[in-house]
């Protein structure tokens, strides 16, 4: 691995999923782990709430993780358990040791609570 790719995967650790910076804790699968879950993302990439029938909705969020805390990359269609609420695996990639991972899940209602 070159230099340069060394010090930005030192910086994705160290910065992007350091609870001190960005992520937060969350229990993933009944693991407590940094994680950062991002809506935003989640709508950059036209990922948003989906009309599913009267009242109820698809929705989606991203959620960047640790490879050496969460372990292999999911499976899509997996169900997932994110601070207490499970979700369904929709997509999931991992680059550099950090897994990008879209869960979706059937709500009522227009809430942006997860």
């Amino acid at each position: 691995m070159s230099k340069f790719k060394e010090a930005v995967q030192k910086d994705v650790f160290n910065v992007f999923l350091n609870i001190d910076e960005f992520a937060d804790n969350h229990t993933i699968d009944g693991k407590s782990m940094p994680a950062l879950i991002d809506e935003n993302e989640a709508g950059e990439r036209e990922i948003k709430y989906v009309g599913y029938g009267s009242g109820t909705y698809k929705r989606h969020l991203l959620v960047y993780v640790s490879e050496a805390n969460f372990g292999p990359l999911p499976t899509i269609g997996r169900t997932i358990t994110l601070d207490g609420k499970t979700y369904r695996v929709h997509d999931a990639v991992s680059e550099d040791g950090i897994h990008a991972i879209t869960l979706e899940a059937i709500t009522s209602g227009g809430s942006n609570r997860r």
